[in-house]
């Protein structure tokens, strides 16, 4: 857009209480609002500056988890375990009592592994204040015909009801269907979700993931099964003709057209983990 001279005559500006005191420092009008997106722009850079750091949203960081986050986890871990118990309990004792201390060191080592051998990403958000809000991990990825991972998050009890479990989302699928070696290079993602679990299913059809037309899978979570219902979304590719969307995406899907753009590694071993 280009600048027009304005036919607005300014007003004088209101006397701050410096100058009715007789100070000569003025208030510039809007100087408040741009010393808050100096500092917006401050922080977006420190969290740029920051190589562990694989992901930028608005308010979100997303990095690994690392031994210096342990007092921060937590804190946030003890505040949202009563939260996630039901449809995600970071524990791996079957009555959710382990100690939270061990469950740390535990994530800890899975990002440390994802890291290593790829079959795996896994990374926390947090926001300009240095807060652990959630995890957002693609887990057990592979590589093949089609390349697939699967989305496993959770928000702490904190930051629910903020669209930070959106924002986050849609950062990790953004990432998950860049190509490599910028992002995973996958074809398609799946996510488990608990019917009961409603808020987490509107999330999935929010950021356009579909319930698959299959049989519930079951999930131990805390001793008990549970079935979970898939939903999936697959890379988002442009059409073969005049950017449209094609005939054959349709039919055979958007992984399988996709393959070409994305180079085939051979997947090393990694435990599966729910979170």
């Amino acid at each position: 857009m280009t600048d027009r001279p304005s036919n607005r005559v300014s007003e004088p500006a209101a006397p701050s209480f410096n100058e009715a005191h007789g100070s000569p420092v003025a208030v510039r009008a809007g100087l408040l609002g741009s010393l808050v997106a100096a500092r917006r722009v401050e922080s977006l850079s420190a969290r740029v500056s920051d190589p562990t750091v694989v992901c930028v949203t608005p308010r979100l960081s997303l990095r690994p988890l690392r031994e210096s986050d342990r007092a921060e986890f937590l804190r946030v871990y003890t505040l949202s375990r009563p939260h996630l118990a039901r449809f995600c309990p970071l524990s791996t004792d079957e009555h959710d009592q382990q100690p939270a201390a061990e469950v740390f060191d535990r994530q800890v080592q899975l990002a440390r592994r994802a890291v290593e051998t790829g079959r795996a990403w896994r990374v926390c958000g947090f926001d300009d204040r240095g807060r652990l809000v959630g995890a957002f991990n693609i887990n057990d990825i592979s590589r093949g015909l089609e390349n697939i991972g699967e989305l496993v998050f959770w928000v702490g009890v904190e930051h629910a009801g903020q669209g930070i479990a959106s924002e986050g989302v849609r950062a990790a699928m953004q990432h998950a269907f860049a190509d490599l070696p910028r992002g995973l290079g996958l074809h398609k993602l799946i996510a488990l979700v608990a019917p009961e679990n409603a808020r987490c299913g509107a999330l999935m059809r929010r950021v356009g993931m579909n319930l698959l037309p299959q049989p519930p899978v079951g999930l131990k979570l805390s001793g008990s099964t549970v079935l979970h219902d898939t939903y999936a979304a697959y890379v988002p590719v442009t059409g073969l003709v005049e950017g449209k969307p094609s005939i054959a995406e349709n039919i055979f899907g958007r992984g399988l057209l996709s393959i070409l753009k994305t180079e085939s590694h051979e997947p090393d071993e990694m435990g599966h983990s729910r979170a």
